[in-house]
């Protein structure tokens, strides 16, 4: 309430009641009932969330700020992806490495299968949260 602005000129009628908060408010802040009563409107419009010029300016900063932070949490999901992918893979080659032939294949299928669905399975439930 220090700024040096221009002020208008801003008139409401109000309850006996609100008028009498209004005093007490600036009798126990020690000023003026009308230094109490824009500091009130301040709060107020605070309170309710009403945008300011800073708001305006900091929308976009902060839209700007949150992109970032979603790019990084996709390269850090997609290097958890590829770690799990890393360790499938070491692990199928271990399971398939004293087979040969039919039970070689059959048992590469069903590794892949699995791999397959416990894939889709986990991103169904990311997708769902």
């Amino acid at each position: 309430m220090t700024e040096k602005t221009r002020k208008r000129d801003l008139r409401t009628r109000v309850t006996y009641v609100i008028h009498e908060r209004v005093r007490t408010y600036a009798a126990a802040h020690q000023v003026t009932v009308y230094q109490a009563t824009e500091r009130l409107v301040l709060l107020g419009l605070d309170w309710t969330g009403a945008p300011t010029k800073d708001a305006d300016i900091a929308l976009p900063e902060s839209i700007g700020q949150l992109a970032a932070r979603i790019d990084v949490l996709a390269a850090l999901a997609d290097r958890a992806l590829f770690g799990a992918f890393v360790a499938y893979t070491y692990a199928r080659y271990a399971a398939l490495e004293s087979l040969t032939g039919d039970a070689r294949q059959t048992r590469d299928r069903e590794l892949l299968e699995a791999g397959q669905e416990t894939y889709h399975r986990q991103r169904t439930q990311a997708l769902e949260s």
